[in-house]
């Protein structure tokens, strides 16, 4: 557990584990709906418990929303159908509930699908070919985003160049 390490801030994001996604090879069975919507009520539910417990204890908190699945780069790992879906789902989720709770919010989320999208077009990978995985350009992008969103004054890049030398 953090708390052990009693932090003055939190970034609390949760990910593919959370929405179960293995729930997501194909399957339209309505049990496999159910269990798809109970992984995300828990999700939700522990989002809700992880942040009053940190209120708590005066932690300040921030939630980042998971970062997009990548069903768009071409990769031998055959693509999930309706996970993304799911984690946009899960990240709209988040960002209703730090709303409720007057806490920061990053939509990484959406933020990194948008770099996603340009640069697949410029050749530039930034999610591993598990499709789940930021690499190491897709972490660096994350930080810029990130600290962007805290009001750091700097230039988001998708340079690959630029972006070693961060």
């Amino acid at each position: 557990t953090v708390m052990c390490h009693k932090p003055t801030d939190v970034i609390v994001s949760f990910g593919m584990n959370d929405v179960n996604r293995g729930l997501y090879s194909g399957s339209l069975d309505a049990k496999v709906a159910s269990e798809k919507r109970e992984a995300m009520e828990r999700s939700v539910d522990a989002l809700g418990s992880i942040i009053k417990e940190l209120k708590k204890r005066n932690v300040r908190v921030s939630v980042m929303t998971p970062t997009p699945y990548d069903a768009l780069t071409m990769s031998e790992q055959t693509a999930l159908i309706g996970v993304d879906v799911a984690l946009r789902e899960l990240s709209d989720w988040f960002l209703m509930t730090a709303a409720q709770m007057s806490i920061c919010a990053v939509d990484m989320n959406m933020k990194f699908y948008e770099h996603l999208k340009n640069t697949n077009r410029a050749g530039l990978q930034i999610i591993k070919n598990d499709r789940v995985h930021p690499n190491e350009y897709g972490h660096e992008l994350m930080a810029q985003i990130f600290l962007k969103e805290q009001g750091f004054d700097l230039e988001i890049t998708e340079d690959k160049d630029a972006l070693s030398q961060i």
